[in-house]
């Protein structure tokens, strides 16, 4: 396989961290270019967590690395060079990174041989293929159901971590 082809583990990229932060700017961009190829207008502004590669996470404040990585990329941060507002443990309430990891599971069990080669419309046919899967195995609602419930949760802890 060739090396740009190969994945990466977590034991080796250094995605907790600013280094981690720094590669990922980069690789978001070529994705942005390749989903809006022609569009005059790109997306530019990038919504991520307090992780520590992104944030301070004692202060809030952006890392030099990510600020130096989203400026050479032309990319903004949505919560700018201060994220000390946005609750440190989004995962207890957005829980995209459950969705997110039902698909990745699915779309690397269904990876053709040669995924080089895989161009756009049996791409797409998978990736329908592993929502249909998605739906009708898992809770979905029940993923999606307690999201006002969590918000007030979160509410009523002022921010703070929730406790279930």
């Amino acid at each position: 396989m060739h090396p740009s082809f190969q994945r990466i583990g977590r034991s080796n990229y250094p995605t907790q961290d600013a280094a981690g932060a720094k590669l990922l700017v980069p690789k978001l961009l070529a994705a942005v270019n390749v989903r809006f190829p022609t569009a005059d207008k790109k997306p530019t502004w990038v919504f991520v967590d307090r992780g520590k590669g992104f944030y301070n996470p004692g202060n809030g404040r952006i890392t030099p690395e990510f600020k130096a990585a989203l400026k050479e990329s032309g990319l903004k941060a949505f919560w700018g060079e201060d994220a000390s507002v946005q609750p440190g443990h989004m995962q207890e309430v957005m829980l995209h990174e459950t969705a997110v990891s039902w698909l990745r599971v699915r779309l690397e069990d269904s990876l053709p041989r040669r995924c080089w080669e895989e161009t756009t419309d049996p791409f797409a046919a998978r990736l329908r293929t592993c929502c249909a899967d998605i739906n009708s195995e898992l809770d979905v609602d029940g993923l999606c159901r307690p999201f006002p419930t969590r918000i007030q949760k979160l509410v009523d802890a002022e921010g703070g971590r929730l406790k279930e």
